[in-house]
């Protein structure tokens, strides 16, 4: 039986980052999101689809040593490294947004989005 993703590893620039196990999201990896219309009798009369960008979104650790500046910019390489070997890369993400910052867990989940390209094993749509 095939091991499916528990957990991910966040890099950001080639070093990682400290995230929580918890919390780590890769949305949009198709690229592309399609809408049902429906008719006025209730039945699917077909879609529409537009483009959608990647969104990486992880829990950062908040530490004494943490420093907002390296992830508040463009151009960062981002990889997304799933605990079963398949690996998602955004090479050109920018920065998104940051949430709460919970000083109860010591976390602040940073977002970043960009085009994902599927690296080994991934499924190229």
């Amino acid at each position: 039986m095939a091991q499916l993703t528990g957990k991910a590893d966040v890099y950001v620039d080639g070093v990682y980052a400290e995230t929580t196990q918890e919390g780590s999201t890769l949305d949009g990896i198709a690229g592309v999101e399609n809408t049902p219309v429906m008719n006025s009798r209730g039945e699917t009369a077909g879609y529409t689809s537009k483009a959608v960008p990647g969104v990486i979104t992880a829990n950062f650790t908040h530490g004494p040593d943490f420093d907002i500046t390296l992830y508040t910019g463009d151009g960062l390489s981002m990889e997304f490294v799933c605990d079963n070997g398949v690996v998602y890369l955004m090479p050109d993400a920018t920065f998104q947004k940051t949430g709460q910052l919970d000083a109860n867990k010591g976390t602040i989940p940073i977002s970043f989005f960009g085009d994902v390209v599927p690296m080994n094993g991934g499924l190229s749509l």
